[in-house]
């Protein structure tokens, strides 16, 4: 993690302004970016450069309709945060809160989390809330780290990044 305030600014599209035939980051996309930004503790700029008439791109607002909803879920991991002592290990990255840490797991489009998962901590958690869903599964905890049992199955069509709050 980076210890003095920076940013990074992306565009949603390729260009810094409008371009008719211009292709739009997924949703996807952008919440990894955001996540993996903000984990390092940066803030994320994202720039959509406007059509001639002044409105925005649909294409991009839908991409960026989908960051909101995964904010509007998981924007506890990602709102007045700051980086763990470890960023990232494989494709679980880490903020923190208080006295909580946050564990977001990315997923793949064709990625399902099911069963048991299996989060690289290796400080003592007594609960465990899972923000996508708002359920506190089972867990335990040993060397290999934090065994969470999930009620049903994450897809990774419906979740780009699932996050965990660990208290």
């Amino acid at each position: 993690a980076v210890r003095v305030p920076w940013e990074s600014c992306v565009t949603v599209g390729t260009q810094w302004g409008f371009k008719y035939d211009d292709t739009y980051k997924s949703t996807r996309e952008l919440v990894h970016m955001l996540v993996q930004v903000v984990s390092r503790g940066g803030n994320l700029a994202l720039n959509i450069g406007p059509q001639p008439n002044g409105e925005l791109p649909a294409n991009a607002l839908r991409e960026l309709e989908g960051l909101g909803a995964w904010l509007r879920t998981n924007g506890e991991a990602i709102y007045a945060t700051r980086p763990a002592d470890t960023v990232q290990i494989g494709d679980v990255y880490y903020t923190k809160k208080a006295d909580a840490l946050y564990a977001i797991r990315l997923l793949d489009a064709d990625e399902v989390l099911t069963g048991t998962v299996v989060l690289p901590v290796d400080r003592p958690v007594k609960a465990v809330t899972c923000l996508s869903t708002g359920e506190t599964p089972a867990f335990t905890q040993d060397t290999d780290g934090l065994h969470i049992t999930l009620s049903g199955a994450l897809s990774g069509v419906e979740h780009p990044a699932v996050a965990f709050r660990l208290d």
